[in-house]
């Protein structure tokens, strides 16, 4: 006899629980301004508007590539502009010829990205790819058009024996 009473109150509560999850479903309009919900949106970096984030994502191209393909683009656009966000100590260690050192972890970080094109092609890369993935939202943020990711840095530069300058 249990079972029969304890079934109809679990339906019932069943019932309840699905018309408030369809009510809770319905979510608002969007926000008159705020552009739609992408791939590229999910680089996002935390912490920013989100809005604009989403608009200013949709206009950067990521090209992920490994030290080789880097080196091959390097050689076929020897104008790029490579961009290494190690210290500067690391960068004296050695750097790939031509680059510039921004780095990540400086305070003039953001207003020395600001300085440049951001319609120019770079390069950008670290020491093994974890800084620089983490700037990468600083250049959509403000907006740059092409960016390279060296995903291992200079350590698969390294392994590539590929030149580096001191």
């Amino acid at each position: 006899m249990k079972i029969i009473y304890v079934f109809p109150a679990i339906v019932a509560a069943a019932a309840i629980f699905s018309g408030a999850c369809q009510k809770g479903d319905q979510s608002s309009p969007p926000e008159k301004g705020s552009a739609p919900s992408t791939a590229s949106t999910k680089e996002a970096s935390p912490g920013t508007d989100a809005p604009t984030e989403k608009k200013v994502s949709a206009k950067t191209k990521i090209d992920h590539v490994s030290a080789r393909q880097a080196a091959e683009f390097i050689e076929k656009n020897p104008d790029t502009i490579i961009i290494d966000v190690r210290t500067p100590d690391e960068f004296a260690t050695g750097h790939i010829k031509g680059s510039i050192n921004i780095d990540f972890k400086a305070s003039s970080f953001q207003d020395k990205l600001k300085s440049l094109d951001p319609n120019q092609t770079y390069i950008i890369h670290c020491r093994s790819g974890g800084r620089s993935s983490s700037s990468l939202g600083s250049f959509r943020k403000i907006g740059f058009q092409h960016i390279i990711h060296l995903d291992g840095g200079m350590m698969d530069w390294g392994k590539e024996e590929l030149p580096v300058e001191k």
